[in-house]
């Protein structure tokens, strides 16, 4: 079966080296659904000073950088390989 032939189910795999690497890519990273953040969102306007919240406002914003850098590396060096 080529990967362009259409067919009905999505299980079994034939390339299952394929789908292990995507597990893996995916365990890299949190998902929005297993982070509740309900509670940090009500400590963040209730119980964090202006002062804490600043620091912490300037922390998240060094790592965003630091993520869109890693990116533009990524897209400089790597993408011409793939």
């Amino acid at each position: 079966m080529s990967l362009l032939e259409e067919r009905i189910v999505y299980k079994p795999f034939r390339y299952p080296w394929a789908y292990d690497a995507w597990l893996t890519q995916q365990r890299i990273h949190w998902l929005p659904e297993e982070v509740p953040l309900a509670e940090d969102v009500k400590d963040w306007h209730k119980k964090l000073t202006g002062a804490e919240r600043n620091l912490l406002t300037q922390i998240f914003r060094f790592f965003v950088q630091a993520d869109v850098e890693v990116n533009n590396c990524y897209m400089k060096h790597y993408s011409q390989v793939f």
